[in-house]
């Protein structure tokens, strides 16, 4: 998570439980067994309307200033010719429409709260 949150932990400033499962560390928040988690903020909010009721929702919040700034790619098998075809039908989308990624990122988080159970 960069250099000072590494320096912070090191220092014993911030206790760190490392785990790979996102939806454990919301609920532990959510009983107060962990102060925080670090978590991409749209990913974070996905998972929050995934678990939680609407009023329990309420309870969490994000701070302001990200922690680390993230890019995001396109990845696809290069084995397929058609491939290249859709990074440039992808690029020259996104040079139309700059906000084109997240527009589609919204529109998938919408969707998924829409089909939960």
């Amino acid at each position: 998570y960069g250099d000072v949150f590494q320096s912070a932990e090191k220092r014993g400033l911030i206790k760190v439980e490392r785990t790979d499962n996102d939806e454990v560390n919301f609920w532990k928040v959510f009983y107060g067994r962990a102060d925080v988690t670090l978590l991409e903020k749209r990913a974070g909010y996905a998972i929050i309307d995934k678990l939680f009721k609407p009023e329990e929702r309420q309870l969490f919040m994000h701070h302001p200033k990200p922690i680390r700034r993230a890019t995001y790619h396109l990845l696809l098998n290069r084995q397929h010719a058609a491939h290249e075809g859709y990074i440039k039908e992808f690029n020259a989308e996104l040079a139309k429409n700059p906000k084109l990624f997240d527009t589609l990122i919204d529109e998938k988080n919408a969707k998924s709260r829409l089909e939960k159970p």
